[in-house]
């Protein structure tokens, strides 16, 4: 489907791509030496159908959190906010 699709499609590759903003959050507080981490700050639901809340922390302060169906979509949400609202 690619060799039939994609050649049509300008920027084709920008279609193949995914960007992950939890890796970017991550290499931009290592780079600035700051301690950061994930918490989960509340769960909703069943067990097998829960929805978190988790919370980007810089130190103690909380600089983003966001919902999701699992932790780390939680986290990567999380994440998003934050790269959204920091464009470094």
């Amino acid at each position: 489907m690619q060799t039939i699709v994609l050649p049509f499609i300008e920027n084709s590759d920008l279609l193949l791509t995914t960007h992950n903003y939890k890796s970017e959050v991550i290499e931009y507080f290592q780079s600035k030496k700051l301690s950061f981490r994930f918490e989960e700050l509340s769960r909703i639901g069943e067990q097998h159908n829960s929805t978190f809340t988790m919370g980007l922390f810089v130190g103690d302060e909380l600089v983003a959190q966001a919902e999701g169906g699992s932790k780390k979509k939680g986290e990567e949400a999380a994440s998003k906010i934050f790269y959204n609202q920091n464009p470094e």
